[in-house]
């Protein structure tokens, strides 16, 4: 049986293949909850968190993996915490942020905000 406490505890998972980078998502979850699915999905231990969200940046088997935390569906801290995944993402992979590179993050953002929020738990 599965019940609603494991339904959450499984993230959104998504490979944005331009990049080649795996998201996770816990949204709109506990951080306690968060902090068991990063256990359970990437075996790593996490301390503890102040505050409604965040990102975290994780190497996991040779590869950067970006993991983002709301503790609520709140759709403006979706886009906050979605922000700051996607100028560590790509400043990771050497984008400096300018009206040069805007368009970039622009619509790594928009990609991401779509796919969470289109995903139906």
């Amino acid at each position: 049986m599965t019940t609603r406490r494991s339904l959450h505890l499984k993230p959104i998972h998504i490979f944005e293949d331009m990049y080649g980078v795996n998201f996770y998502i816990s949204y709109g979850v506990p951080y306690d909850t968060h902090k068991r699915a990063v256990k359970k999905y990437i075996d790593i231990e996490i301390g503890e968190s102040h505050g409604d969200g965040k990102v975290s940046g994780f190497q996991k088997d040779g590869e950067i993996l970006y993991w983002i935390w709301t503790s609520s569906k709140n759709k403006a801290l979706l886009v906050h915490e979605i922000t700051h995944a996607v100028i560590c993402c790509l400043k990771d992979r050497g984008f400096t942020c300018s009206t040069d590179s805007d368009e970039a993050y622009a619509y790594l953002a928009q990609y991401l905000f779509r796919k969470i929020t289109s995903f139906r738990r």
